[in-house]
């Protein structure tokens, strides 16, 4: 066994200068070339990736905007559509009183009190004096809503008044309020059908009935017919004895 200690023979050290001398011999120019090309390949492969993600963002934002913009799109044709109307009324605007009746076209209590013919005492009496006015309040039945938006598309032809009392008048039961019936209430009363028919169709009044039903639940109104005597909440439906007293006492 040799010694691992022992000096180097002449011949092996020639071979480790050799193999020395062969390590530290450049390359050949083909090789550092080939390097130079694989580097500039991976740069060249990440900026096409960067730029793929910038587009890929860019894409992104457009449709994230055009999607806001076709909702705000929509959302402006559908308030172009709503109909912007002042609460049916009998009476002058500036009269001393005013007499505001919150009603369902379903409401059985709010028939009766229609039927019972003191709205039409009252105005005959005192119409000089009182403004009577009208807001939904379409809490009763299923079909309450439907009827409210009917009555208001009436009042957008100026026949509020004939179509209210048409369908208190005629009505039995609630489940009459079907659309078909409310379109043929409209004719009865003489509105033209087609445009009727495209104002309940197209909820052109529905914005209007739900500012009616939010008014009434700012009042903490419990129930219809509910009444508003120059802005105080009366108890229950008012009789004309109650009325007449409100008033006379109302005025100078």
């Amino acid at each position: 066994m040799e010694d691992e200690t022992r000096p180097m023979s002449r011949s092996r050290k020639k071979t480790k200068r050799s193999n020395s001398a062969a390590k530290a011999t450049p390359e050949p120019s083909g090789g550092k070339r080939s390097r130079q090309t694989r580097r500039e390949t991976r740069r060249r492969a990440r900026q096409r990736q960067q730029l793929g993600t910038v587009g890929l963002l860019a894409v992104l934002i457009v449709a994230v905007a055009a999607v806001g913009f076709l909702h705000f799109r929509g959302d402006a044709g559908a308030q172009a559509v709503a109909l912007e109307l002042a609460d049916p009324a009998l009476g002058p605007e500036d009269a001393p009183i005013t007499i505001v009746e919150y009603g369902d076209f379903g409401c059985p209590s709010c028939r009766a009190w229609h039927r019972a013919g003191v709205r039409e005492a009252i105005m005959q009496k005192y119409g000089d004096s009182v403004r009577f006015v009208w807001k939904d309040f379409p809490v009763i039945t299923p079909n309450s809503t439907r009827a409210a938006e009917a009555g208001q598309c009436a009042a957008a032809q100026g026949r509020f008044w004939p179509y209210h009392d048409y369908v208190y008048d005629t009505l039995a039961d609630w489940r009459e309020l079907k659309p078909d019936n409310l379109v043929s209430y409209a004719t009865a009363v003489g509105l033209d059908e087609a445009a009727f028919r495209a104002c309940l169709e197209g909820g052109h009044t529905s914005a209007k009935v739900r500012e009616n039903l939010q008014s009434a639940r700012r009042l903490n109104l419990r129930g219809t017919p509910s009444f508003v005597f120059n802005g105080e909440v009366l108890t229950g439906p008012p009789s004309y004895q109650v009325l007449e007293s409100l008033i006379l006492a109302a005025l100078p």
